[in-house]
């Protein structure tokens, strides 16, 4: 009977005690399990403006249709959405980091469908083409908790 060769197994060791927890940190992508409700609120907030930035870049792939003289017109005129806007959603749902959690991990997913939706169906020539989406996102917004009045205000804040 031949023992087990050394190497393959030295080597997984390896991959799951320095190389899989070293690309975790740098991924940021190891469920957050070890993560404050705070810093993981703060990581699906910037999630979120990924997703609403991504979801400008495709509706402004139709700029001339929507009435903007070149695309960076549409893009900066869409969403302007800068560093004060993002801090202040964060310390916004920092208020209430459980609740704000309970929310985000229903929407961000919800935004990303819907990026994926638009990307998908977006025609410039048919105003009506992503209503599907936004019929699809609407649905699952149904599904989410909704957020207390003291959230809600200060988010309202952000975005004056």
């Amino acid at each position: 009977m031949n023992p087990r060769p050394l190497v393959p197994t030295l080597v997984s060791t390896l991959i799951s005690t320095l190389v899989l927890p070293g690309l975790c940190l740098l991924a940021l992508a190891c469920n957050g399990d070890d993560a404050s409700p705070e810093q993981r609120v703060e990581r699906l907030v910037d999630d979120a403006v990924t997703e609403l930035r991504a979801q400008v870049s495709v509706e402004c792939d139709c700029w001339a249709d929507f009435g903007h003289t070149s695309r960076s017109n549409c893009e900066n005129n869409a969403l302007a959405i800068g560093p004060s806007e993002v801090r202040c959603t964060k310390e916004a749902y920092a208020q209430e980091p459980d609740i704000a959690l309970d929310y985000l991990n229903c929407v961000v997913p919800l935004e990303r469908e819907y990026t994926t939706c638009i990307n998908q169906r977006l025609d410039c020539s048919d105003p009506n083409s992503q209503d599907p989406c936004l019929d699809d996102y609407r649905i699952g917004m149904d599904s989410c908790i909704v957020l207390p009045p003291t959230i809600t205000r200060d988010l309202d804040i952000c975005t004056e």
